[in-house]
């Protein structure tokens, strides 16, 4: 794709600009042990009372289906199953 040439003998130096330009082109490469999640925001809605109660994010590739948790309902003034919503 396209080629950098580094003049400065420096590995650190170039370690860094190399996380930075795949930063700023927004690549999901890992360098060097740097790891890029790809975590999303999500909203989690009551099942009883259908209000949206907590906001969270997951990992889409470890949960690729939409997440059911058991959290507490300050409406319903209990615990209910919450669903992830749109």
């Amino acid at each position: 794709m396209f080629q950098v040439i580094f003049l400065d003998k420096d590995f650190n130096n170039v370690l860094n600009y190399a996380v930075r330009l795949c930063k700023i082109l927004r690549l999901m490469l890992p360098i060097a042990g740097e790891v890029f999640e790809m975590r999303v925001a999500i909203t989690l809605a009551c099942t009883e009372c259908k209000n949206r109660n907590y906001q969270s994010n997951k990992n889409k590739k470890n949960d690729p289906d939409r997440i059911e948790i058991k959290k507490y309902c300050k409406f319903c003034k209990a615990q209910t199953v919450h669903k992830e919503t749109k």
